[in-house]
């Protein structure tokens, strides 16, 4: 590593040059978890608020697509209302597509509406 670069990570995290090897790499962490932190933060206003994690899978929405089909409005309707209550997810809309409801799922809420439209 070249000492300008050395000298400009040591002044970022507050180090001096004289400061130890230890002092240096734990400067060099603190730099390197700051940029990690801070990059890939914004978000785009098409990009939907929730993390891979918690949004529905694909799997789940093809099978969810199929129940609805067999289910009918009524019964979705009713079903979808039961398994996103206290979930986060709002309720369905009147004018809202069963497509655009289901793509606001997260994996506990289209897990919970498998269920119910699997039933009796």
């Amino acid at each position: 590593m070249g000492q300008g670069l050395v000298r400009a990570v040591g002044e970022i995290a507050g180090v001096t040059e004289h400061e130890t090897d230890r002092g240096l790499k734990k400067a060099l962490e603190v730099v390197h978890r700051d940029t990690r932190c801070t990059t890939g933060t914004s978000t785009s206003p098409t990009r939907s608020p929730m993390t891979p994690a918690t949004a529905s899978t694909p799997a789940q929405l093809k099978y969810l697509d199929t129940l609805v089909a067999k289910a009918g409005p009524d019964r979705f309707d009713t079903a979808f209302n039961n398994a996103v209550k206290g979930t986060g997810v709002a309720p369905r809309d009147t004018g809202e597509k069963a497509q655009t409801a289901l793509g606001r799922l997260t994996k506990t809420a289209a897990r919970k509406l498998i269920t119910v439209l699997l039933g009796p």
